[in-house]
């Protein structure tokens, strides 16, 4: 009788520390592709980070995976912007996979905000990370110049019909 409890309670005490192991970030997203750029650059949005924080706003994480083209081109807009070479390599730039933004939608003022602005290498480590205050960064959400657009529009549909 001792030889069937004593494996029944391995397999609990098993699955008991399994179920409390603490949940990483990568096991909390889910992303889905929203729309491919022109030069090849994939546009996601992680739809577990989704927050409702008011009647009128949300929060949302976006990722971009950048083509080959679109690390030539965000290397060139930095170059405009008066950044160094040097300044990229110290940066971590030349590593550049993915960006992460964490965008606040508010709902009523059709409007965007990015919160948070996160660069990735392809191994998943932070080459740079970026505090956005919102009232530098919101812009107007109109179909025809945001690719936040169908998310803006998924989003706010949701709340009270607010569009």
């Amino acid at each position: 009788m001792k030889r069937r409890i004593l494996p029944s309670i391995m397999w609990l005490f098993l699955g008991l520390t399994l179920f409390s192991l603490p949940v990483t970030q990568a096991f909390c997203e889910e992303w889905v592709l929203l729309s491919t750029f022109t030069n090849g650059d994939l546009f996601y949005y992680d739809r577990h980070s989704i927050k409702n924080n008011s009647k009128n706003t949300t929060q949302v994480r976006t990722l971009i995976k950048y083509s080959e083209i679109g690390k030539a081109e965000d290397k060139q807009k930095m170059k405009e912007a008066g950044i160094s070479e040097a300044e990229m390599i110290k940066r971590g730039h030349h590593k550049l996979h993915y960006t992460t933004v964490l965008w606040e939608i508010r709902c009523k003022h059709n409007l965007s905000c990015m919160l948070t602005i996160i660069d990735y290498d392809e191994k998943g480590n932070i080459l740079t990370s970026i505090h956005v205050p919102a009232t530098e960064s919101c812009s107007n959400l109109r179909p025809e110049t945001s690719e936040l657009y169908p998310l803006y529009y998924m989003m706010c549909d949701k709340q009270a019909g607010v569009k």
